[in-house]
């Protein structure tokens, strides 16, 4: 579980997991050697245009903890238009629906490592 701060603030919430330690979420999400995050922007955060810098990131951030993940993946709920679309410009792909254990249908949106394990986007750049 990770705090994320914007200017000395604490702005939101995020955590990291490798999806082969919940195997009944790796299953239905069908990606394999992944590293899945959650996160939550508080409200005075929200709308501002910083949820694709957070997401970006975040996935750079636990992709380096994680070596052996191939990529990030997230799985907003269909209906968290906002979140979908936060990823989307952050970098991430979406990959398809998915359902993952007792939670409401998803998307599964993918940011895959880029070629010799960089991941800083703006590194590659």
């Amino acid at each position: 579980m990770w705090v994320i701060e914007i200017g000395g603030q604490p702005a939101g919430l995020a955590q990291h997991y490798l999806h082969v330690d919940y195997p009944e979420h790796d299953a239905a999400v069908g990606i394999p050697h992944a590293v899945g995050i959650d996160y939550l922007l508080g409200a005075d955060f929200a709308g501002q245009g910083l949820g694709p810098v957070v997401l970006g990131e975040l996935a750079s951030f636990v992709l380096a903890r994680s070596p052996d993940a191939r990529c990030c993946v997230a799985t907003p709920a269909q209906a968290n238009r906002p979140s979908c679309v936060a990823l989307e410009r952050a970098g991430f792909r979406r990959h398809g629906p998915s359902q993952p254990p007792e939670e409401p249908p998803a998307w599964t949106y993918v940011w895959k490592r880029l070629p010799g394990n960089v991941d800083d986007r703006s590194a590659a750049q």
